[in-house]
């Protein structure tokens, strides 16, 4: 199905591609992945039933599908004016987009403002059985050293469990 053809109807998926292409979600998330052996001819194929499906990756599913979200946050710890006074934010911002692009990362930008002179500084980690929960805690061990464990929590990514670990 041409992209034409879903105009005001849903984004194409990996289904559409491989249906296009006359092959496998497999050989079509290879190609998309750069991992694994496929055919020159698949690949081929693939790529022209991307082009032709219009398809596009949704970075939020492949981060869900990876457990990386491929974001750095910038957090700034200065008040708000001060994003807008001084010319070096505005020059250290572009040039981390810049680097992190290099590498398909995405930059976030939150302003703390006062908060971040809190004394106590706490985080929500992923499941512990999964690679991003480990790295998440390990990070947050990295910077803060031995803490109290009363300053982890466990969730599971949801809004839910967030909102639970952090009463």
């Amino acid at each position: 199905m041409a992209a034409d053809e879903r105009a005001g109807h849903r984004r194409p998926t990996t289904n559409d591609v491989a249906s296009e292409a006359w092959g496998s979600r497999g050989t079509v998330s290879r190609v998309l992945t750069g991992e694994g052996y496929v055919s020159k001819g698949a690949w081929a194929a693939v790529l022209k039933a991307v082009r032709q499906t219009g398809y596009v990756a949704n970075r939020h599913a492949r981060g869900l599908a990876t457990q990386r979200s491929k974001t750095v946050a910038f957090v700034l710890s200065e008040p708000r004016h001060r994003l807008f006074e001084d010319p070096n934010f505005s020059i250290l911002l572009r040039e981390c987009t810049r680097a992190l692009a290099v590498h398909d990362i995405m930059l976030v930008l939150t302003i703390a403002g006062d908060q971040t002179g809190r004394e106590r500084v706490a985080t929500i980690t992923g499941p512990l059985d999964t690679p991003g929960g480990v790295e998440r805690l390990a990070g947050f061990r990295n910077v803060l050293g031995d803490v109290d464990r009363s300053r982890i929590a466990t969730g599971d990514y949801s809004r839910e469990s967030g909102s639970a670990a952090m009463p």
